[in-house]
Formats: structure tokens, sequence, C-alpha cells
């Protein structure tokens, strides 16, 4: 949701190859000041093998 907040958001990694996203500090901060009450991180444990495991949602995920 564009320039708006949630009660809980949903954050889905499952197939990210590439995690360029994810290592943007700054959208990581838009993405965590969004959620109002909580957040939902839906991985893989590819993922957290891999390189997302260095990044911000990595380290949250596990």
């Amino acid at each position: 949701i564009q320039g708006n907040e949630a009660d809980i958001v949903l954050v889905s990694v499952v197939r990210c190859r590439d995690p360029g996203f994810l290592c943007s500090d700054q959208r990581m901060n838009v993405m965590l000041r969004r959620c109002r009450r909580g957040l939902v991180i839906i991985t893989s444990r590819s993922f957290l093998s891999g390189p997302g495991q260095s990044t911000l949602v990595g380290k949250l995920a596990r």
C-alpha cells in the first residue's frame, strides 16, 4: 500500500533470487514503519542460506 499504514504487513521473499531490493536501508525503513501491530516475513530455507541471509529481512526472519 503506497504511503499508507496497515495493522499487519506481510513480506514475502520466498522467490527472491537477488536480494538487491532488500539491501536498501531506506526501503527496509519504509517497510518497518508501515506496520502498526505486526510484521510477518514469509521466506524459504534457501533464502536464509543464500545471499539474503545478510539482509535485514533475513536477520529478522531468523
